[in-house]
């Protein structure tokens, strides 16, 4: 297995991130043999962390099949502790790819315990006649970043097994500027943000709560609240299915809330069904702040204020 470590300047733009003391930010992309996930094998992997002055890459390239099970132990020392994890396509390929190659080789299996965005699935949610299409490079080119890799992802393996056969520097470069493009690009990609709607911008981007002790998702499915996200405490396993579904385990927490409509002559309120909620969980909520929603919109103090008092009785 090949090491390599670089760190780049952050683009000046403006680019925010939910940060949290024990949570990491890192964007990851690997690079494969193929798309089987049984008959082929990760190739590369990259990871990239925001720290406070600059980006920092890591790299590690397989010299061969054999390195793979060091490639992937490399990669869970690396996210030990729980991360906010960013990848283009992430959902679809990056992710299951790699839990099928961990469980292949009967590595540990730690990839739940992250949080994940898929800057993909954002770019399906932008109208077409704002984005031609929503391949990578065509994005790029909305946001106005330059590519200085010459090589496609299917070229890329065509590299590898010429290097394969005669390693080769030249060929190790084009391969590793290939993956650290597509890394590096993706910190200014976080811009497509500002081409979500409202609504999309809630369901698909991580939140920092009010009082930064954790961040979230929230999607609203009929009369249910949604919320998936990591706490900076650790909380303990606990699972409870009723009118109100809460799964907690390490620092994840997936909260699905039962709403009620209140009955209002003048405005369209829903609430969380609070004597549920007390009985499970034993949670205490004054009754005004269950209002999650009102006239169609959310109250989001309010849905913070419950998330940290169920977190509460789990940590």
């Amino acid at each position: 297995m090949i090491v390599v470590k670089k760190n780049y300047p952050k683009p000046d733009i403006q680019v925010t991130f939910p940060i949290l003391d024990n949570v990491q930010t890192v964007f990851l992309d690997i690079e494969t043999t193929g798309f089987h996930r049984t008959y082929t094998y990760v190739m590369l992997i990259g990871v990239m962390a925001v720290r406070e002055s600059d980006l920092e890459l890591i790299q590690w390239f397989a010299q061969g099949p054999d390195d793979e099970p060091e490639l992937l132990n490399a990669l869970d020392e690396y996210l030990r502790e729980p991360c906010h994890i960013i990848t283009f396509n992430g959902d679809r390929f990056d992710r299951p790819y790699l839990e099928a190659r961990t469980k292949h080789h009967l590595l540990p299996y730690q990839y739940t315990k992250h949080m994940w965005t898929d800057l993909l699935s954002w770019a399906k949610h932008i109208e077409l006649d704002t984005l031609e299409n929503r391949k990578l490079k065509t994005i790029e080119s909305l946001l106005g970043i330059n590519r200085t890799d010459t090589i496609s992802g299917k070229e890329s393996i065509e590299d590898y097994k010429l290097y394969l056969k005669s390693p080769d520097d030249a060929l190790l470069k084009k391969i590793l500027l290939h993956n650290a493009d597509d890394i590096v690009n993706m910190y200014p990609l976080w811009r497509l943000y500002q081409y979500l709607a409202p609504k999309d911008q809630l369901s698909l981007t991580p939140r920092l709560s009010m009082n930064r002790q954790f961040i979230y998702v929230l999607k609203i499915d009929g009369h249910r609240i949604c919320i998936n996200g990591l706490s900076d405490h650790p909380l303990k396993s606990y699972t409870s299915f009723g009118d109100h579904e809460i799964v907690t385990s390490d620092h994840q927490f997936s909260i699905n809330l039962l709403t009620v409509k209140l009955p209002h002559p003048r405005m369209d309120v829903l609430l969380v069904h609070l004597p549920t909620l007390e009985q499970v969980l034993h949670v205490r909520i004054k009754p005004k702040n269950c209002q999650v929603i009102i006239n169609d919109m959310l109250q989001l103090a309010n849905i913070e204020e419950i998330i940290l008092e169920i977190l509460k009785t789990v940590q």
